[in-house]
C-alpha cells in the first residue's frame, strides 16, 4: 500500500524517490504492478490469516511471475536504447530480454514466442485448461461487441434474411389471455388444513446436529479428526438412509385428543456403572466370569544348548589373541543366552580395560563372528563382557517368560514380556513407562515377533472390559 501511495503522488522524500525510481528503472512501464501484486498477496494472507491456507499454490506464483516476465519485454519498444529511460518500456529486465530474444530469435519469432509464454503464465496463474481459457476469450468478446455495437437491429423491422423480428412483450402482455387459447386448467382443491397435532416432533441432540464451518474457523491440532469429540463422526450412506425413517412427519390425519403437539422424549441415559475387578457377561439374566485364557494355548519351543566343544574353543581364542597382544586375561565364567554368549574375562593386574575394548575388531576376526560387544566392566562383577553371536540361534517361547517369578513379581499394571537377555534373565517391562514405545529395526531382525508378544501378554492379563486395543 505505502508503494502504490508514493507511484501516485509525488511527495514521496528521499527514501520513496529512491524505491519508485529503482523500481521503474528497473521494470520501466510495468513497476506500478509491484505494489499491486503485493497488495494482492497481502489482501490473501490478512484473509486467510495463515499462508498456508491462503489460495495460491507454487504453480500460480509461477505463472505470476511467468506473466509479469512475458508482459515486461511486450512493453519493451523497438529501440533497444530506451530501456534505460525511468518509467518506459519495460526497465532493465523487459529491455535485455528482448534484446536477447530478437537477437536469438528475430523480431518475428520473438513476439511468437511472447504470445506463447502470455497463454501458459495465463493458464498456470489462474489455474485453468486451454479450452477454458478460449470458452474466457470468446465470452470477453461477445461481451465487449455487446455493449460497443449492440445487436444493430430495431425493434420490429425486418434484418437480411427477409424475417421480421418481433419486440420483446412486456410482462403485463404476457398476463393477458390471447384468443384462441385453450382455457386454464381448473385449480387443484385445496389440501386440508393442517393442524400442529398432525406433526410428530423428533428432536434431533444438538451434538448430532451438522454445523456449517466458519470463514475464520480453524481446526485445532487435538480436535482436527473427526470423531475427535464425539460431535464431527459421519455417518454411513446406508446408515442415513435408515436414520431418515426415524425423522419423516406424520401427515396422516390424527384424531383430535389433545391441544398440545406430542413431543417425543428422548430416552433416558442409564446410570454408569462402575469397572469391577473381574468382567462379567450377562447371558439369558445370568452373570459369568469371564475366563481367563490359560498358558497352553501357548506353544513350547525346545532350548537350544550351546556345544561345550565350541565355548572352550572360543573361550582360548580370546585368551590367545589378548596373549598376541601381550595382554594377560583368563576367562573365568560364562553366561549362555539363546542368541548369544557371555563371556566373563578377567584381566591381570594392570592391564588397562582401554586396551582389551581398543581390540574389538581383532577379536571378532579370531572368533569369525561378524561383530561381537565388549561390556566392560559387567554390572556387578569385576570382570568384562565379551559377547559372542551362537552358531544356532534357540527361539525363546513367549509362554516361558509369562510362566517365571520375575513375571509373577512384576507389580507392573500393563506389564510386557519382551523375552530374555544375553544371560537368560526374563526382560519385562511396563507400559504405562513407556507410552511413546517405538519397535525400529532391519528387515527380519524381529520388529513384528515383538508387537505379537506385546499383544498376547496384554491378552492373558487383562479382560475386555479391563482393557481394550485401537490398532490402525
Amino acid at each position: 500500500m505505502l508503494l502504490l501511495v508514493l507511484f501516485v503522488t509525488s511527495s514521496g522524500g528521499a527514501i520513496g524517490s529512491f524505491l519508485v525510481t529503482g523500481m521503474q528503472d528497473a521494470f520501466g512501464r510495468g513497476a506500478v504492478l509491484v505494489p499491486l501484486l503485493l497488495i494482492v498477496v497481502g489482501g490473501l494472507i490478512i484473509w486467510q490469516e495463515r499462508l498456508i491456507d491462503a489460495p495460491i499454490s507454487g504453480s500460480n506464483l509461477l505463472g505470476v511471475v511467468l506473466l509479469a516476465v512475458t508482459v515486461l519485454t511486450m512493453f519493451h519498444p523497438k529501440d533497444p536504447d530506451e530501456y534505460v529511460l525511468p518509467g518506459t518500456g519495460g526497465g532493465l529486465v523487459g529491455g535485455k530480454l528482448s534484446e536477447l530474444l530478437v537477437q536469438a530469435f528475430g523480431a518475428a519469432g520473438t513476439w511468437t514466442l511472447l504470445v506463447v509464454l502470455f497463454v501458459f503464465a495465463v493458464l498456470l496463474t489462474f489455474n485453468i485448461t486451454l479450452r477454458q481459457f478460449y470458452g474466457a476469450l470468446r465470452t470477453a468478446a461477445g461481451w465487449v461487441a455487446h455493449m460497443l455495437i449492440g445487436d444493430g437491429k430495431p425493434r420490429g423491422k425486418a434484418d437480411d434474411d427477409g424475417l421480421e423480428v418481433q419486440p420483446v412483450p412486456y410482462a403485463d402482455e404476457l398476463k393477458k389471455p390471447r384468443r384462441g387459447a385453450p382455457a386454464p386448467l381448473p385449480a387443484s382443491p385445496a389440501a386440508p388444513a393442517l393442524t400442529p397435532k398432525d406433526f410428530e416432533v423428533v428432536h434431533t441432540p444438538i451434538a448430532k446436529r451438522p454445523t456449517q464451518p466458519g470463514l475464520f474457523d480453524r481446526p485445532s491440532a487435538r480436535g482436527s479428526e473427526p470423531g475427535a469429540d464425539g460431535t464431527g463422526v459421519v455417518d454411513a450412506p446406508r446408515e442415513r438412509l435408515a436414520n431418515a425413517d426415524t425423522q419423516r412427519i406424520d401427515l396422516t390425519p390424527q384424531p383430535s385428543s389433545a391441544s398440545e403437539p406430542r413431543v417425543s422424549k428422548p430416552p433416558k441415559e442409564q446410570p454408569k456403572q462402575e469397572p469391577e475387578e473381574i468382567a462379567q457377561i450377562e447371558t439369558g439374566g445370568i452373570r459369568q466370569a469371564w475366563p481367563m485364557p490359560p498358558l497352553d494355548l501357548l506353544d513350547d519351543y525346545v532350548e537350544g544348548e550351546v556345544d561345550d566343544n565350541e565355548k572352550r574353543s572360543k573361550a582360548r581364542a580370546i585368551e590367545d589373541t589378548l596373549a598376541s597382544f601381550k595382554i594377560e586375561a583368563q576367562v573365568v565364567g560364562m553366561n549362555p543366552g539363546p542368541a548369544v554368549t557371555q563371556y566373563q574375562l578377567q584381566p591381570a593386574l594392570g592391564v588397562k580395560v582401554s586396551r582389551i575394548t581398543s581390540l574389538e575388531r581383532d577379536l571378532a576376526l579370531a572368533l569369525a563372528a561378524p561383530s561381537i560387544r565388549i561390556e566392560a566392566p559387567i554390572p556387578g562383577t569385576p570382570y568384562i563382557g565379551i559377547e559372542i553371536p551362537n552358531s544356532a540361534t534357540a527361539s525363546v517361547s513367549i509362554k516361558e517368560v509369562l510362566d517365571t517369578e520375575e513375571f509373577e513379581r512384576h507389580k507392573g499394571k500393563l506389564k510386557l514380556a519382551l523375552g530374555k537377555d544375553v544371560s537368560g534373565t526374563p526382560v519385562i517391562t511396563d507400559l504405562t513407562k513407556a507410552p511413546h514405545m517405538l519397535i525400529a529395526g532391519s528387515t527380519g531382525s524381529g520388529k513384528s515377533a515383538a508387537i505379537n508378544s506385546i499383544i498376547t501378554t496384554l491378552l492373558v492379563q487383562h479382560t475386555p472390559e479391563q482393557l481394550k486395543f485401537i490398532m490402525v
